[in-house]
């Protein structure tokens, strides 16, 4: 599950990259496409958020799961 959460935040840390091309390069001008553009990246920021504090909880289980076994032997 760990190497999962390592290559999502790999790929989210692309995408904002990313984004911030996007916006210097398109998000200069008030037009319907930059408009759209900038809905678009809302979400998907959004997702991006919500993916890392899912991957947050994930870890976070993931250690209390390991320290839990640890104990029990």
């Amino acid at each position: 599950m760990v190497d999962a959460i390592l290559v999502g935040l790999e790929k989210t840390a692309c995408l904002i990259d990313r984004c911030a091309v996007y916006e210097l390069l398109y998000l200069d001008e008030a037009t319907a496409a930059s408009g759209n553009l900038e809905k678009s990246m809302l979400r998907l920021y959004t997702a991006i958020l919500k993916f890392l504090a899912k991957a947050t909880e994930k870890s976070k289980c993931a250690q209390y799961s390991r320290r839990t076994r640890l104990f029990r032997r």
